[in-house]
């Protein structure tokens, strides 16, 4: 059982989850490593979301993208 304790207004509280472990985190869409990042190309109303480890991603400022809008974006 994993808990966690939080301190708030001089008072310390405890949460215990029973049977709910962390999510994993899916795998990189191109090498299958964990994944640290989702892609902020766009994509419909939102963005790509693919998943991707960071040797995967191609990093510009603040915005991940993936091999596909790297591309795009270079155009």
């Amino acid at each position: 059982m994993a808990c966690e304790t939080f301190e708030e207004n001089a008072s310390r509280y405890f949460v215990c989850l029973r049977g709910v472990s962390p999510a994993k985190p899916k795998p990189c869409a191109y090498c299958g490593k964990p994944s640290t990042r989702l892609c902020d190309g766009p994509k419909g109303n939102g963005t790509c979301d693919r998943p991707m480890c960071d040797e995967c991603t191609k990093r510009v400022g603040d915005t991940d993208y993936c091999h596909k809008h790297q591309q795009q974006s270079l155009f």
